[in-house]
Protein backbone atom coordinates (compact mmCIF):
# COMPACT_ATOMS: atom_id res chain seq x y z
CA UNK A 1 0.00 0.00 0.00
CA UNK A 2 1.40 3.39 -0.99
CA UNK A 3 1.94 6.01 1.68
CA UNK A 4 2.19 9.75 1.34
CA UNK A 5 3.42 10.96 4.70
CA UNK A 6 1.09 9.18 7.13
CA UNK A 7 -1.65 8.65 4.51
CA UNK A 8 -2.06 5.17 2.98
CA UNK A 9 -3.39 4.95 -0.56
CA UNK A 10 -6.04 2.27 -0.96
CA UNK A 11 -8.89 2.24 -3.47
CA UNK A 12 -11.99 0.06 -3.41
CA UNK A 13 -13.10 -0.58 -6.99
CA UNK A 14 -16.78 -1.56 -7.20
CA UNK A 15 -17.60 -3.41 -10.40
CA UNK A 16 -18.65 -6.81 -11.64
CA UNK A 17 -16.31 -6.50 -14.63
CA UNK A 18 -13.09 -8.45 -13.95
CA UNK A 19 -11.41 -6.90 -17.01
CA UNK A 20 -11.84 -3.41 -15.52
CA UNK A 21 -10.35 -4.66 -12.24
CA UNK A 22 -7.27 -6.18 -13.90
CA UNK A 23 -6.65 -3.06 -15.98
CA UNK A 24 -6.98 -0.77 -12.94
CA UNK A 25 -4.74 -3.05 -10.84
CA UNK A 26 -2.03 -2.94 -13.50
CA UNK A 27 -2.06 0.85 -13.54
CA UNK A 28 -2.36 1.40 -9.79
CA UNK A 29 0.17 -1.26 -8.77
CA UNK A 30 2.80 0.60 -10.82
CA UNK A 31 2.01 3.67 -8.71
CA UNK A 32 2.18 1.73 -5.44
CA UNK A 33 -1.54 2.09 -4.78
CA UNK A 34 -3.47 -0.87 -3.38
CA UNK A 35 -6.73 -1.83 -5.09
CA UNK A 36 -9.48 -3.86 -3.46
CA UNK A 37 -12.27 -5.30 -5.59
CA UNK A 38 -15.88 -5.38 -4.42
CA UNK A 39 -18.67 -6.87 -6.53
CA UNK A 40 -21.84 -5.96 -4.67
CA UNK A 41 -24.19 -7.17 -7.39
CA UNK A 42 -25.86 -3.87 -8.28
CA UNK A 43 -27.15 -3.28 -11.83
CA UNK A 44 -24.75 -1.29 -14.00
CA UNK A 45 -26.92 1.00 -16.10
CA UNK A 46 -25.67 1.24 -19.68
CA UNK A 47 -26.46 4.08 -22.07
CA UNK A 48 -26.33 7.84 -21.96
CA UNK A 49 -26.88 10.19 -19.03
CA UNK A 50 -30.64 10.41 -19.62
CA UNK A 51 -31.00 6.60 -19.65
CA UNK A 52 -29.15 6.35 -16.33
CA UNK A 53 -31.17 9.08 -14.64
CA UNK A 54 -34.49 7.58 -15.78
CA UNK A 55 -33.58 4.17 -14.38
CA UNK A 56 -33.21 5.47 -10.82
Amino acid sequence: MAKIGNISMNITFITGNQHKVKEAQGILNNLGISLEHADIGYPEIQGNLEDGSLAV
